[in-house]
């Protein structure tokens, strides 16, 4: 049995036991100033300093490597168009844009009611018009040109832009008539939408064209020169009793492509809606033109649907009696 000598020597035993008390309870005014250390909110004069210059200079370099960042991305971009157009951009099919531009859609089909009898139906629809053509009133040669198929059309943007003269077109639409909106035969203009960077490609056999509308271009001087130099915007109504006023359908084609250019202006078409009074009627406008989808699913391409109803309320409250 080992003796007891033998044992190492216990090193507690040269040392008095030390008990650690927790420490002291401080004030909260203690803790804003401790007057014992000098220190602020528990740190102490060089303390803070030297936290706030590591700050400082961790957040000085943060701004600076997004800057370099953003600097190095804004290089890649343009700030006049996007990075994706023609074939690369999700926007395949141009749309259909209108006025009077109307706010009530059912069932894909933008609803125009008013009475003729009534200003307060019809002047918002005058004036929406009006207030559309006002850019293409204040055109000037100073920033605009006459173009022709003669002439090559440039695309640059410092370049003036075709003149959209929409008194030339063949019409019975007119801000002296109200746009038709003071009788039962409403106009209606019509512009497909712009597009960066396509230009519409006019269909080749006139078969593919609505029935109504081949028989408007076999009435033009040269229908293959149409045929070649126009796509076209044609409307049709599922009353047959209504008559469809579209004297100039065509949108010639050197008026494309749009490149985000100042001063460029849409071609329109105006079509007429010959109505009768009290009756509802669906009117279907749609662009004709190579790889032209018309569709009517989540977002209308290519065409766009209206329901025209041009009633006069004296007369319904009469016949209410």
């Amino acid at each position: 049995m080992a003796s007891s000598s033998n044992r190492p020597p216990n090193t507690t035993d040269n040392y008095p036991s030390t008990i650690r008390l927790p420490p002291g309870k401080q004030s909260f005014t203690t803790y804003l100033w401790n007057p014992q250390n000098n220190s602020i909110l528990g740190r102490t004069g060089t303390s803070w300093a030297k936290i706030t210059i590591f700050y400082v200079i961790f957040y000085l370099f943060l701004a600076g490597f997004f800057s370099l960042l953003g600097a190095v991305f804004y290089q890649t971009i343009s700030y006049d168009l996007p990075t994706y157009t023609g074939e690369a951009s999700i926007l395949k099919h141009p749309g259909l844009g209108f006025r009077p531009l109307v706010k009530e859609l059912v069932d894909k089909k933008y609803i125009l009611s008013y009475d003729p009898s009534d200003n307060k139906t019809t002047t918002g629809f005058v004036n929406n018009i009006n207030k559309f053509l006002e850019r293409y009133n204040n055109q000037s040669v100073s920033t605009h040109r006459p173009c022709t198929w003669n002439e090559k059309k440039s695309n640059e943007r410092n370049e003036k832009q075709c003149l959209v003269i929409w008194r030339s077109i063949n019409t019975t639409c007119n801000p002296n008539n109200n746009w038709g909106y003071h009788s039962t035969s409403p106009c209606i203009i019509l512009k497909m939408n712009k597009m960066i960077d396509y230009k519409p490609i006019p269909l080749k056999d006139l078969a593919d064209l609505p029935t109504s509308l081949q028989a408007h271009i076999n009435q033009t001087v040269a229908p293959k020169d149409a045929m070649a130099k126009n796509v076209w915007v044609w409307c049709e109504s599922q009353n047959k009793d209504v008559v469809l006023e579209q004297r100039s359908p065509g949108i010639p084609i050197y008026y494309y492509p749009y490149n985000n250019q100042p001063g460029y202006l849409s071609p329109i078409v105006i079509v007429r809606v010959h109505l009768k009074a009290d009756v509802t009627t669906i009117v279907t406008c749609k662009v004709w033109g190579e790889k032209i989808t018309h569709k009517s699913n989540r977002r209308l391409t290519g065409m766009a649907d209206f329901s025209i109803t041009a009633a006069n309320t004296k007369t319904q409250k009469t016949a209410e009696l």
